[in-house]
């Protein structure tokens, strides 16, 4: 995983598949991450070509786990392709709250 600290801001490079096969490493990968009131963590999804349920999952989790320290998750970077799944899922609200995030 790669990270860059910017400003209050961590930004985290995103594998191309988060499946069920890959999620458990990212999830390791992102425990390690500190977050501090009022930053933000910005997942890259540059290189990111399908997400599958488990990967749903833990953006929605780790929302909930930056909430409760008043630190924000945003989106940038996305392919149509992964736009398409947070549609499937019914997640379009989150999905242009975390990417209106990062502008």
């Amino acid at each position: 995983m790669n990270t860059d600290i910017t400003h209050n801001t961590q930004t985290v490079q995103l594998p191309a598949r988060i499946t069920l096969e890959t999620v458990e490493a990212l999830v390791r990968d992102l425990k390690e991450i500190t977050t501090t009131p009022g930053s933000s963590l910005v997942l890259d999804a540059t290189n990111t070509e399908v997400i599958t349920t488990p990967g749903m999952q833990l953006f929605l989790a780790l929302e909930k786990t930056l909430r409760q320290t008043n630190a924000n998750l945003s989106l940038q970077n996305v392919k149509a392709s992964v736009v398409e799944v947070f549609r499937t899922f019914g997640l379009e609200k989150q999905f242009c709250e975390w990417s209106a995030a990062h502008e």
